[in-house]
């Protein structure tokens, strides 16, 4: 099966965000200093890890950029609360870009079926239509700031990067730190099949099986018929097992 077109990969963050969310809910303070399947990251230092992530990808999405530095923290807060709510404060937000992205797209075929002569009557008003600025037509034209606006590049130090790989490092992210903490939490659950079977496709795209160290360890073998959350996991140097 080909890769998931680069224009899908945002619809990859919400769920993985939610699963991710969902492993979170087996977090207790006691739990805090267990050790995780990444290597020297016990609970709450991989909950603050995807927290420092999800703040990346809010400003990614808000600014069109990422510092460098990650945003404030509170270090003498509850790791798991932290996350839990910057989590929340994305989901709303990008709920918000989905939604608005959707009515765009909706306004602009709206607009360019107006067009046709064959519903406005004549040629000559279709093609007013298409040049007006308040037209669906001229909408699509013009790049937006949506969830599928892919080519929308985003701006990490000298690097620039797409929001359509933006998105899909951070669905990948945030789908194998939920399946970590389900682990160190010892409540194991594995990725949803869709949301792995898709990461499962692009994660060759983004975590190459050599020079990958020290994020992530070497591919781990699984057998054949392995599901695709523990294919996806040991892909990326954890044992499923």
């Amino acid at each position: 099966m080909p890769p998931p077109d680069p224009a899908q990969w945002p619809g990859l963050l919400e769920p993985a965000i939610s699963y991710a969310l969902v492993t979170a809910q087996a977090v207790t303070p006691e739990l805090l200093p267990h050790p995780t399947p990444c290597q020297a990251w016990d609970v709450g230092m991989l909950l603050r890890h995807a927290t420092e992530s999800l703040a990346a990808l809010q400003e990614g999405i808000d600014a069109r950029r990422i510092g460098l530095s990650p945003g404030p923290d509170d270090p003498a807060g509850d790791p798991a609360e932290l996350f839990r709510d910057q989590a929340g404060r994305f989901l709303s937000a990008w709920t918000r870009i989905t939604r608005t992205d959707a009515a765009r797209t909706s306004a602009a075929r709206t607009g360019a079926a107006r067009t046709d002569p064959a519903e406005t009557g004549t040629a000559e008003t279709g093609t007013a239509r298409a040049g007006t600025p308040h037209t669906g037509a001229a909408r699509a034209e013009t790049p937006q700031n949506g969830a599928g606006d892919c080519p929308e590049i985003i701006a990490i130090a000298d690097r620039r990067l797409t929001l359509g790989l933006m998105t899909g490092v951070g669905a990948l992210e945030m789908a194998v730190h939920g399946w970590d903490l389900s682990r160190a939490c010892g409540h194991p659950r594995p990725i949803p099949g869709p949301l792995a079977t898709s990461l499962l496709h692009i994660s060759p795209l983004l975590v190459p099986r050599t020079g990958r160290a020290p994020l992530f360890g070497p591919p781990v073998t699984v057998p054949p018929m392995a599901t695709p959350s523990d294919q996806l996991v040991a892909y990326l140097g954890r044992d499923p097992g």
